[in-house]
This record gives C-alpha cells, sequence and structure tokens, in this order.
C-alpha cells in the first residue's frame, strides 16, 4: 500500500519566484518496485515532472520537484496534484497548494526618490500660525505624588543550628552481692519450713499411736464400749527390740 506527503518551502510566492515541493513516498506492506512520482499544475513550470523513485519500503524515499511561477501570473492559489505508482499497486495522488501574492508597485519607489531629490517652492507651503501667543498660559505642573516606600533591609539567613550533644542518664547498678536483711529473711525462711515439716510429722506421729491404741483397746476389751478412761489404761506396749528379746529368752 503506497502513501505519500507533500509540503511546500513557503506558503506564498511572488510572480517570478520558485517554490520547493518535497514528496515522501512510503509503502507499508510489501516493496514497491518502479516506484515514479509526477508533479503538474496548471500555469506553472514544475522541473523535474517525475522522478522514479525505484524500490520503495516501508521506510521510504524522499524526492524534491521546484515549480516557478511565471513573471506574469496575476495573484490566487495554485493547486498541484502529486501521484506515485508502482508495479503491482494501486497508485495514489496528494493535493497541496500555495498562494501567488501581487507584486509591490513601482510608483512608490520613484515617488520615494523624486522626494528625496528635490524640495518644494516656498510659497506652495501653507503658512502656519505659531501655536503659542500672549494670551496663551501654560499649563502648571502637576507634581507626582509622593509615596513613601517600605524600607528594603538586606536578606538574612537563618542562624546555623546548634549542634546535638547527646545526653545519657547514668545511675549506679545495684551490687549482686547479699546484705544482712537477705540473710535473716532466708534464715527466717528456711527455720519456718524446717518448723513446718517437724509439726506435720509429730501430728502424723500422734495420729498413728492413737490408732494403734485404738486397734489394741478393741482386742484387749472385745466386745465393750470403747472410752477415754479404757484407752488411758491401757498397758504400755514394748518396742520391737524388748519383744523380740522377751520370746528368744
Amino acid at each position: 500500500m503506497l502513501s505519500v506527503r507533500v509540503s511546500v518551502s513557503k506558503k506564498s510566492v511572488r510572480p517570478g519566484e520558485s517554490v520547493t515541493a518535497t514528496a515522501r513516498v512510503k509503502a507499508a506492506a510489501a516493496t514497491a518496485r518502479e516506484t515514479l512520482l509526477s508533479v503538474n499544475a496548471a500555469d506553472v513550470t514544475v522541473k523535474p515532472g517525475s522522478v522514479a523513485l525505484g524500490e520503495v519500503g516501508a521506510a521510504g524515499r524522499t524526492a524534491r520537484v521546484t515549480v516557478r511561477v511565471p513573471a506574469d501570473a496575476g495573484p490566487g492559489t495554485v493547486k498541484l496534484t502529486a501521484k506515485v505508482t508502482a508495479a503491482k499497486a494501486k497508485p495514489v495522488s496528494r493535493t497541496f497548494t500555495f498562494t501567488v501574492v501581487e507584486a509591490p508597485s513601482s510608483g512608490g519607489g520613484s515617488g520615494s526618490g523624486a522626494g528625496s531629490g528635490t524640495s518644494l517652492p516656498t510659497a506652495a507651503v501653507p503658512q502656519v500660525a505659531p501655536l503659542t501667543n500672549s494670551s496663551f498660559q501654560s499649563v502648571p505642573a502637576i507634581r507626582a505624588p509622593q509615596v513613601a516606600l517600605p524600607p528594603v533591609s538586606a536578606p538574612q539567613t537563618a542562624p546555623s543550628p546548634e549542634p546535638v550533644t547527646p545526653v545519657a542518664g547514668l545511675r549506679a547498678v545495684p551490687d549482686d552481692g547479699w546484705d544482712t536483711g537477705d540473710l535473716a529473711a532466708l534464715q527466717a525462711g528456711w527455720l519456718a519450713a524446717l518448723t513446718s515439716t517437724g509439726a506435720i510429722v509429730f501430728v502424723r506421729v500422734r495420729v498413728a499411736r492413737r490408732r494403734r491404741d485404738v486397734r489394741r483397746a478393741r482386742h484387749l476389751y472385745a466386745g465393750k464400749r470403747l472410752t477415754a478412761a479404757r484407752l488411758r489404761t491401757l498397758p504400755p506396749q514394748l518396742s520391737g527390740r524388748v519383744r523380740r528379746r522377751a520370746f528368744s529368752g
């Protein structure tokens, strides 16, 4: 698929001047072969009228032609057509325009030269009365109001910040050793534990003896009611060592 873009060096020219037209041709789908660019228009001269571009791909190729406007051309718009053809491709065309402006007249230059070389006679120049006379009163001068502007002081910079000094809180570390109060508390706790243990052992022994006396009293007073008096009258029980000697002897 062919595409063409055209731009001109200037949009307006005068009769007898030239303008350069630049055409950019590209082929999108595949490479175009035997590509030819032709530019034509009425009442102007285009050189060269056609440009052979050969093979054109996606990168494109550029061609330039010069369009000359005749010296006797009148003002108006010139319309040009750029056409691109290639083998096995559909031709494309693009229309572009530029404007022909009217040339400046030559009378202005001669009049300016005559004015600079000759001078008019004094009689032809009308006499103008002076603008001021004795009856004219001048306008008093107007004084501008005095405005007091605020004083402008020199720019001041902020003082540099003071250096930051690290502050550390120090305190005495307690000694890890044992003092008298700690030792007394430990001893009191140990004695309390020992006393509690002894009391528990004593109570257990008393309970065990009480149960043993009850069993002896039931054995001795079989069929009788056990009372506190009878329990107190129980004969003392020999220790195991004495009983073994009595039975052995």
